[in-house]
């Protein structure tokens, strides 16, 4: 697995760091896992209006509680031979400035992701190559668009991968369109009174606006039907799947909790005797 491929899942890190596509496997309808969108709220859930405009834009950031300090992530793909896992240890100082590591289940490192403000730096640890970049990335297989290195943290957290989102409704449900013009619908339900929050619903989106985002569909444009993109969330467990003509992706980790920060986020200069990988062409990547 190429190092952003998943990395980027944390982008989620996922497919930084080559050209190679992630593997390709079997994928839920959107709404198997959950419920189907668009489609009237059901018990314990909400589609606010303007007046909680407020309340849903914490659905889009990273709370206070959510940094600094160090979460562990497991992630899970299917290669089209079994289920493949990856241990992430994800450092992060702030919304801007944190790193990621892959380990499999020997503990052995697969891949690193360190960013600091614009800049990012991918490290295949097993080929021993870089691939830098800047601002963005395009992730293979997974028509996010352009996804800013800023907005990685919400989508690890279960919030939405978008910035300054314009809220709107569509066909009843709650909607943002992003500044690609693009339609997300979310799914909203309402935190558990008293209850403690999940480990990707702490901070502004869980306790203090009282909602959490329980899954968003992404349409590429204003009129379309059918999604490209789909997360939803069960209990401790995140979804993020699309389909395409080239074949289907699903993406599925578990967020551990915010423990105490064990070490600085890792560097993004990449180490000695590293060579220049075969990176991903796209107008967010320089070598």
């Amino acid at each position: 697995m190429p190092p952003l491929a998943v990395a980027c899942l944390a982008s989620l890190a996922l497919l930084l760091g080559c050209s190679a596509h992630p593997p390709r496997g079997s994928v839920s309808e959107p709404g198997e896992l959950a419920s189907r969108h668009p489609r009237t709220p059901a018990a314990g859930e909400s589609a606010p209006g303007e007046e909680n405009d407020a309340r849903l834009a914490a659905l889009a950031r990273p709370g206070a509680d959510d940094w600094p300090g160090q979460r562990t992530l497991r992630l899970s793909y299917d290669d089209g031979g079994g289920d493949v896992t990856l241990y992430l240890v994800w450092r992060i100082a702030s919304p801007t400035r944190y790193s990621l590591l892959a380990k499999d289940r020997l503990g052995r490192s697969w891949w690193s992701l360190a960013v600091d403000g614009r800049r990012a730096t991918s490290l295949d640890l097993r080929q021993q190559t870089y691939c830098l970049y800047q601002e963005a990335v395009e992730i293979v297989d997974l028509p996010l668009g352009p996804l800013r290195f800023s907005v990685l943290p919400q989508l690890l957290l279960g919030r939405l991968p978008v910035e300054a989102p314009t809220w709107r409704r569509r066909d009843g449900d709650t909607a943002a369109v992003d500044e690609l013009g693009r339609l997300w619908t979310v799914r909203v339900a309402a935190s558990a009174e008293g209850a403690e929050p999940s480990a990707g619903a702490t901070g502004a989106a869980g306790e203090s606006a009282g909602i959490e985002l329980a899954g968003w569909s992404l349409f590429e444009r204003l009129g379309d039907e059918a999604p490209i993109a789909w997360y939803e969330r069960q209990g401790e467990l995140s979804y993020l799947s699309s389909r395409s003509r080239d074949g289907a992706l699903q993406l599925r980790w578990k967020l551990g909790r915010l423990q105490e920060l064990a070490g600085d986020p890792l560097p993004l200069e990449p180490p000695g005797g590293f060579e220049v990988g075969d990176c991903d062409d796209g107008p967010s990547n320089t070598r």
